[in-house]
């Protein structure tokens, strides 16, 4: 797969040599590895991996929120709540 710094400046494998040849200002990212001494494709694919990892782990918390949402709002009608204006006061407080 080819990387996003490497597609952006012509398929370069440095991208600070090449914002330089080119008398460009390199992003602020690619001057503190390439200062630190690291690979900026390295670092820009070990964050994509952990970026992919934090969203798959987390990911279930949309659907807990999705679910209760969904109680909340079909509780009163379950319970059998007879009037419809106290029907309507307590579903966002989620009371029976």
């Amino acid at each position: 797969m080819a990387s996003h710094v490497a597609v952006a400046v012509g398929g370069e494998s440095d991208p600070a040599a090449w914002f330089r040849r080119n008398g460009i200002q390199p992003p602020p990212r690619v001057e503190e590895a390439v200062d630190i001494g690291l690979d900026v494709e390295r670092l820009r694919a070990r964050h994509e991996r952990q970026l992919k990892l934090e969203r798959g782990a987390n990911r279930w918390a949309h659907f807990v929120n999705i679910g209760l949402g969904s109680w909340l709002v079909t509780q009163p009608l379950l319970i059998g709540v007879p009037e419809l204006m106290l029907r309507v006061a307590r579903s966002p407080a989620g009371c029976c």
